[in-house]
């Protein structure tokens, strides 16, 4: 039951997210960085959340690495953290 999707599409439907502004003092806060690793064919991704007081997960930044080579990825990876 699986279709193909464009090279650049979104898996997620946008129309299901809510977009907000970001709120004040997310620096200050606590920060998890999330890390897919792509394949030959797929992008990888890197998204950095930060938890709001009120649980919600808010993406402070994400990066897409489309076709970026492994040691690139690192360099990313150990730029962020």
């Amino acid at each position: 039951m699986c279709e193909f999707a464009a090279e650049y599409s979104s898996l997620v439907d946008t129309s299901l997210l809510d977009f907000i502004d970001p709120p004040e003092g997310l620096d200050a806060r606590p920060h998890w960085l999330g890390f897919d690793v792509g394949s030959v064919h797929d992008k990888s991704a890197l998204v950095d959340l930060v938890e709001l007081a009120d649980g919600t997960l808010f993406v402070r930044e994400a990066t897409m690495m489309h076709k970026a080579s492994y040691e690139y990825q690192l360099q990313i990876l150990k730029e962020k953290h």
